[in-house]
């Protein structure tokens, strides 16, 4: 579906240029996401006695039977990722019906313009699907590292006679670092989300400009807070003048460098409005 959302704001009678508030994405949904990684980790975690249990650092009997631990806890987290994949799909609709409120209350607090009852979820379905394919292929990798390091700590501790408890100690590191990346991931996940969908939405109401917004993060990119502020066009990102007509030179937006799209990036794209140029 299609929507004019400039004509509607000057059909109710806006003439100034309009930048509708960002929508940002909360520390909640972050946790909730969080909370569906780390049951697949909690396997891991779980495994450590089991592991341990056969570990003598002396016979390779032993090691067999470490190894035999180590695959069943794999065979574990592979059936367990096909609900991870179920669940990340439930959270990113729940998000997606979030978000969608929150761009029409956005919408209607600075155009008067009421989306609510017209949005649906398809327009975005394509990038749902998108980020529960790669959320999948991020828990894939965040359990094979944590399987690697395991793995590794058991049979280094059979070639170099390493007492069982400084085994254990490298095995729970291992698990550590699985649950510290998993909190990563999901707080970079949520903001990714949230920024897809920013552009979706601005670009189903018929929308190209955008005007840029720093997160005010600590040990920002040097780059994104030049751009505080500055309109792109919101399919070329190239750099547009406030009125929104082409501008000599100007900045360009990358590829794979948009708000929230680079690891940890908070920055957000506010939809923009020149009402009154396009008036002119």
């Amino acid at each position: 579906m299609s929507i004019d959302l400039a004509r509607l704001a000057r059909r109710n009678g806006k003439r100034a240029a309009i930048t509708v508030r960002p929508i940002l994405p909360t520390v909640a949904h972050a946790q909730d996401l969080a909370l569906i990684y780390l049951d697949v980790v909690r396997i891991w975690t779980e495994a450590i006695p089991i592991i341990m249990a056969g570990y003598s650092g002396m016979t390779t009997d032993s090691a067999a039977e470490n190894q035999a631990a180590i695959d069943a806890a794999q065979d574990q987290v592979s059936r367990l990722v096909l609900a991870f994949g179920a669940r990340v799909r439930e959270w990113a609709v729940r998000i997606e019906k979030w978000h969608r409120q929150k761009w029409a209350d956005a919408v209607y607090s600075a155009t008067d313009v009421q989306l609510g009852a017209v949005l649906t979820g398809s327009p975005v379905a394509e990038t749902v699907d998108e980020f529960v394919a790669r959320n999948v292929a991020l828990i894939k990798d965040v359990s094979a590292q944590a399987q690697g390091r395991i793995a590794d700590a058991v049979f280094r501790g059979y070639q170099e006679r390493t007492p069982a408890r400084e085994v254990a100690r490298s095995i729970r590191d291992a698990t550590g670092m699985a649950r510290d990346r998993s909190v990563r991931i999901a707080s970079d996940q949520n903001t990714k989300l949230s920024a897809a969908l920013d552009r979706e939405r601005q670009l189903e109401a018929g929308l190209t400009l955008g005007r840029w917004r720093h997160s005010s993060k600590k040990h920002p990119r040097k780059a994104h807070v030049a751009r505080d502020g500055k309109v792109y066009d919101l399919k070329t990102g190239k750099q547009r003048n406030p009125d929104g007509t082409a501008m000599d030179g100007g900045d360009q937006i990358e590829s794979g460098d948009w708000p929230g799209q680079p690891p940890f990036c908070g920055c957000r794209m506010s939809a923009y409005l020149p009402i009154m140029a396009e008036l002119e």
